[in-house]
């Protein structure tokens, strides 16, 4: 298992430079010894998008995907693809509904966002990363909006935090500088400022 990881750790900086070609015999092999069809394998076998799941890294297994039912009600396991042939994101549905865990990626490999749903796919415990697979966001969905206490970084530093009901800014929303200490404080209400505004001297 670790040798496996590794060579897909190893493959995968090969593709993500400019000798991509150079690392097709490598997951060709891997997809050979393990049945472990990546989305960089893909990349060069575009045929077998329609056929695979992806689920880079290790463990991926083939059924059917981009399923609906009767009802034309998203069921099972979904994926999309970007044009270069990486995957863009990874969930199950559940009657239309994404329940336990989502991926998307950006189109460099690198996980953009993972979000955990519960069973009914109402709410999602979300942490949202850039290109560089730097946490910048975190906080929970209710219904695709926002809500409750969210926490923003840069740099690995948390730099504001805000609440939210239903996608709405309410209640007071703070932002920090670098060394940790707060820049300002706003209380909103309905995502309208409304109250004490502050700003502190660093």
């Amino acid at each position: 298992e670790d040798l496996h990881k590794l060579s897909l750790d190893y493959g995968n900086e090969i593709f993500l430079s400019e000798q991509k070609e150079k690392s097709k015999p490598l997951f060709d092999y891997l997809v050979k010894i393990y049945n472990d069809t990546t989305a960089q394998y893909l990349y060069f076998h575009p045929e077998e998008v329609k056929k695979t799941i992806v689920n880079p890294g290790i463990n991926a297994k083939n059924e059917k995907v981009n399923q609906t039912d009767k009802n034309g009600l998203k069921q099972g396991f979904w994926k999309k693809v970007y044009p270069s042939g990486l995957l863009a994101y990874e969930v199950h549905f559940k009657d239309d509904k994404p329940v336990g865990e989502m991926k998307r990626y950006h189109e460099n490999g690198k996980l953009m966002a993972l979000l955990q749903y519960d069973d009914n796919g109402e709410w999602a415990v979300a942490k949202h990363y850039n290109e560089n697979a730097d946490l910048i966001a975190e906080g929970k969905y209710h219904r695709k909006l926002k809500s409750g206490f969210w926490l923003y970084y840069m740099d690995g530093i948390k730099r504001m935090e805000e609440n939210y009901e239903e996608g709405l800014k309410t209640g007071v929303s703070k932002s920090y500088f670098t060394n940790g200490k707060p820049a300002e404080e706003k209380h909103w209400e309905k995502d309208i400022e409304n109250g004490v505004w502050r700003q502190y001297y660093l």
